[in-house]
């Protein structure tokens, strides 16, 4: 660790950047003659190839490079994603997993990692006088102590599957929340488990995590219910389905995922506006239309489709859905075929014959209770059919 502490931001020193040299092209992103500019990057392409011109690394064994070469390796692994449940385990964990499976990482290496995470964000800005105040001052402690327990959950990546660690943490998260919150009890079971399971993590405070339960079960939709189990239980691992699913049989998984970006956000100002079933019921509305630019299909089972709604994670419920009334509407723009994003704009944009975009238009105005009564009950009658033709194998 002392030996990575001395090294790894040296490459922050642009006289230092290394080129790729032609017998290394292409270095991930970086093609021959090309100086890395990325200086993680940089750091790990002189300690692959050129180790020994760092003696406080050179000296190590074996082994010790292992652990410290595995601290710069291109894992794309956002924590936030974890702690707050944010994205599908494919999307989280298989680069992840790929890099442990073919570098052979061990679970202490995998310790060693975020240890390394917590001194690199300890020191991102340094306080030598006063101390580590990135994070007395500047992180929530809840976030934090969040971040730290998540640790041993992905040591076990090691041995287990991305799916079954993400089903195992948010377990256990429902677990540490019921203790402050007793009516939540076991973790639930059934169609809605998993959905119900991110959404409440999703919301990290304790409040707003009880009202989401409460909404989700009494106020919702069942339409809405539907989707958002349907949708929030889908792996992006193939061949690697959630235990309790309702979209995916034992070993059948289907595809694409969604990432909904910065949906936890928007759960929690929701609640904090005492507006929950609403800003649900948006959120089914998002996954609802982008399945419908994205259908189901098996050979997709592995890839996630990221939608972001930026413009929507500050604001209420109750602006958004009004703002038809003002000639607004809300649209899911697909950017391409991975990428999408929901964008407020003006009705009459959706008029032309050949719009330059493909998009679907949200519909997430108000509804009156009778609607809802109609829509449920015509919902729940097709929902019968389906388990019926599912059950005889005609479906």
């Amino acid at each position: 660790m002392l030996a990575l502490t001395a090294i790894h931001d040296v490459m922050k020193n642009e006289l230092l950047l290394p080129t790729v040299q032609e017998t290394h092209a292409r270095y991930r992103s970086f093609e021959a003659g090309t100086a890395i500019n990325d200086h993680d990057a940089a750091l790990a392409y002189v300690l692959e190839h050129y180790g020994a011109c760092l003696p406080s690394y050179a000296a190590l064994s074996e082994a010790q490079k292992a652990a410290i070469l595995f601290t710069q390796a291109e894992i794309s692994f956002n924590h936030g994603w974890l702690v707050q449940a944010e994205a599908p385990p494919g999307e989280l964990f298989s680069q992840f997993k790929k890099i442990i499976a073919t570098q052979r990482i061990r679970p202490p290496d995998i310790a060693f990692f975020f240890v390394h995470w917590l001194t690199d964000l300890a020191g991102a800005e340094p306080t030598p006088l006063c101390g580590s105040e990135k994070f007395v001052l500047r992180f929530p402690h809840a976030l934090l102590h969040s971040f730290i327990e998540s640790f041993s959950f992905v040591e076990k990546l090691a041995d287990q599957s991305e799916t079954e660690v993400y089903e195992e943490y948010l377990q256990w998260r429902w677990r540490q929340i019921s203790i402050g919150i007793p009516e939540m009890g076991d973790p639930p079971t059934g169609n809605y488990a998993v959905a119900l399971m991110r959404l409440v993590v999703a919301a990290q405070i304790g409040p707003i995590q009880k009202e989401v339960l409460r909404a989700f079960n009494e106020e919702l939709a069942v339409r809405d219910q539907y989707v958002l189990s349907h949708e929030m239980a889908l792996s992006a691992v193939p061949s690697k389905p959630f235990r309790t699913s309702p979209a995916e049989k034992e070993g059948v998984t289907m595809g694409p995922a969604f990432l909904i970006y910065y949906a936890p956000q928007f759960i929690r100002t929701a609640g904090e506006k005492r507006q929950t079933a609403d800003g649900l019921s948006i959120l089914a509305e998002v996954y609802r239309q982008a399945r419908q630019i994205w259908p189901l299909s098996a050979e997709r089972s592995g890839v996630t489709v990221t939608v972001r709604i930026d413009q929507m994670k500050d604001r209420e419920p109750v602006s958004i859905q009004d703002g038809h009334q003002w000639g607004d509407g809300w649209l899911l723009v697909k950017r391409n075929e991975v990428e999408a994003a929901v964008e407020k704009r003006p009705l009459y944009t959706v008029n032309s014959r050949q719009p330059s975009f493909i998009f679907r238009l949200l519909c997430i105005w108000k509804r009156l209770p009778e609607d809802e009564e109609d829509d449920n009950s015509h919902f729940e009658e097709l929902e019968l059919l389906r388990m019926q033709q599912e059950t005889a194998g005609t479906l």
